[in-house]
């Protein structure tokens, strides 16, 4: 399979490991994020632990204050950051797809120095393949979470879905998004 012409990645997990930043950013606001908010919107999440959509919008604002200087103290990227600027370099349209929100988002990217280079195909996401299924362009989605999609929902849309796992570096993804496999052999030389 050739390199497709439109990659998407997720953001959290698979570009940068935000997860210390984003609790330290919560306990500034004295919010202990449960185990079951990664992955999902805030909106999801901590309206019910606060019990008041108000107070959790504000706590969420206070939250975003404070999360540009905990991304820089505590963030650390991860191998897919270098393949996303590889795939710039090759002139392949790139684009992010989360479940944070726009603020948190732009503050990663530019954290990652590529907020002027890739496209913000959504955040808040409750669902990335209706979202992908609405985009005229199909490709690749890049994501940590394989337990929140049925791959067979991805085949339907036509976008293939490519599990990261934190043990692939940043030349074999571009392998897999290259020709579709792993190689383990070239792994082991």
């Amino acid at each position: 399979m050739p390199l497709s012409t439109f990659v998407i990645f997720d953001v959290d997990g698979v570009l940068i490991d935000s997860r210390e930043a984003v609790r330290q950013a919560y306990a500034s606001v004295d919010i202990v994020v449960p185990e079951k908010a990664w992955g999902i919107s805030w909106r999801e999440w901590l309206p019910e632990m606060v019990e008041s959509e108000s107070r959790a919008k504000k706590l969420h604002v206070a939250k975003n204050e404070a999360y540009p200087g905990m991304i820089r103290k505590f963030a650390r990227e991860l191998p897919p950051i270098k393949t996303l600027r590889e795939l710039l370099m090759l002139d392949v349209r790139v684009g992010i797809l989360t479940a944070a929100s726009l603020h948190a988002a732009r503050m990663v990217s530019i954290h990652l120095g590529i907020h002027r280079d890739v496209e913000f195909i959504g955040t808040e996401c409750r669902n990335k393949v209706e979202v992908l299924a609405r985009l005229s362009d199909k490709g690749q989605y890049v994501d940590d979470h394989d337990q929140f999609f049925n791959i067979k929902n991805f085949d339907k849309i036509g976008w293939r879905f490519i599990h990261y796992v934190p043990t692939m570096s940043s030349d074999d993804l571009m392998e897999v998004l290259e020709d579709g496999h792993y190689h383990l052999s070239r792994r082991e030389e």
